[in-house]
């Protein structure tokens, strides 16, 4: 039978695919770090608020990638969009 399959590594490999890989060596300064709290922070307040944002699934202010934090989101399962939809989701994620 086959090797079981760990949730915890599953999802560190996923973050990793699309988030890209934790910066081990971009230490952040304590109010770097609140900095960056309070943005990703005022994107999960924007999308609790606007009525087609998709639904927030982690929060996390550790540098992975290009960005020094990010807000992740559940997308629906809908394919197509209204105009209104598309433009507060632009909202959230700029």
């Amino acid at each position: 039978m086959g090797h079981p399959i760990l949730v915890l590594p599953l999802c560190q490999t996923i973050l990793s695919c699309n988030l890209g890989l934790e910066k081990k060596t971009q230490v952040l300064q304590p109010e770097e770090k609140r900095t960056v709290a309070y943005h990703e922070a005022g994107h999960a307040v924007a999308g609790w608020y606007l009525e087609h944002a998709d639904p927030l699934l982690k929060v996390s202010i550790i540098p992975r990638g290009k960005g020094l934090g990010y807000a992740q989101y559940l997308p629906k399962e809908q394919y197509l969009y209204t105009k209104e939809q598309v433009c507060q989701f632009s909202l959230i994620i700029s």
